[in-house]
């Protein structure tokens, strides 16, 4: 596989990056011991989603392409879910405090002719995203620059990354500082914010913050943020808006986490990653910025691409190559 151009190789670094298992999971988070026996289920059954992806992917790296029902069957033992959720569930529980180390910024003097994507993956520090997206530029030889923006609290801390909005809040603003670091540097070049789940908050708190056309374009893939989420002011910093990927057979993941989120912040919600966002219009401004929203909803003929509508399809190789990536130079195809 051919390896990505960086002309752009001083694009600052977000956070070093750990090298090993062990280091990543020494990183503290909060402790979800108090938190109510619901949560603790739901916590326990997402890890379990969450660590059976993960180290599919370790038996499997080819399985950007290919069906999870193909998988190892060993992988579908329900005491291979149980001992692995236990593990990570175990891993977490144990910390206490979080401390996030931070490395300088630097301008970056240059950039490809595509300009930068932004990438924020979702909870638990899995890249998933950021590395099928890396992979997909590289396959498609396009001249684009990409970055992972690292702001989880650690490897496998998946409910400290859903609930903890404080902590999404101050990483959105670290990223904000990104862009405008990268906009005065590469002034006329291109500036691109992809997210998944999770991330998705980063990035709308990220781009919230922003002057008007700051970046080009923000896609969020499989949202976790509430439905009611207000847009505008994240409109407003897009030149070309917001492109939400959503699928209402997403349901088994979105929901748990949705009720992690719930039961912790005491407001019930519906996921834009299944059912999308619902627009805030107060002003005629409001409803010309919301016409820049455009919703993606999967659909059973989108299969092809080796997404399932399930909340790990977006970053499936065909989908992402058919429908994401067209984004960053033209209309997606259809479905």
């Amino acid at each position: 596989m051919p390896s990505l151009p960086f002309p752009c190789g001083s694009v600052p670094s977000v956070l070093p990056k750990p090298g090993t298992l062990g280091e990543r999971c020494r990183v503290e988070t909060p402790s979800i011991l108090g938190m109510p026996l619901a949560v603790k289920s739901s916590w326990i059954l997402l890890s379990a989603n969450h660590s059976l992806k993960f180290w599919r992917q370790i038996a499997d790296p080819g399985m950007g392409s290919t069906s999870l029902a193909r998988k190892p069957s060993v992988f579908k033992l329900p005491l291979t879910a149980a001992a692995l959720a236990a593990l990570t569930f175990l891993a977490t529980s144990g910390c206490t405090s979080f401390q996030q180390q931070h490395v300088s910024v630097t301008p970056p003097t240059s950039l490809p002719a595509g300009g930068v994507v932004f990438v924020a993956d979702g909870a638990g520090d899995f890249r998933a995203t950021s590395e099928a997206l890396r992979r997909a530029i590289a396959a498609e030889h396009l001249p684009l620059a990409l970055r992972t923006f690292v702001w989880s609290h650690g490897y496998c801390r998946v409910v400290a990354d859903q609930v903890d909005l404080d902590h999404a809040q101050k990483e959105g603003q670290r990223l904000a500082d990104l862009i405008r670091v990268t906009r005065q540097a590469c002034p006329e070049k291109p500036i691109y914010l992809i997210a998944h789940s999770a991330g998705s908050s980063v990035a709308l708190c990220a781009a919230e913050s922003l002057p008007a056309d700051s970046v080009e374009r923000i896609i969020l893939l499989a949202p976790s943020v509430s439905a009611d989420y207000d847009l505008r002011a994240a409109l407003h910093a897009s030149r070309r808006g917001i492109d939400v990927f959503c699928s209402r057979s997403d349901c088994w993941y979105l929901r748990i986490s949705t009720l992690v989120t719930s039961l912790t912040h005491g407001k019930r919600c519906s996921a834009a990653g299944r059912v999308g966002f619902h627009p805030v219009i107060d002003t005629p401004e409001d409803a010309v910025d919301y016409m820049k929203l455009q919703h993606y909803p999967w659909q059973p003929s989108m299969s092809w691409t080796g997404h399932d509508g399930g909340h790990f399809g977006y970053y499936q190789q065909g989908y992402l190559r058919a429908f994401v990536l067209p984004l960053l130079f033209g209309p997606p195809q259809p479905g």
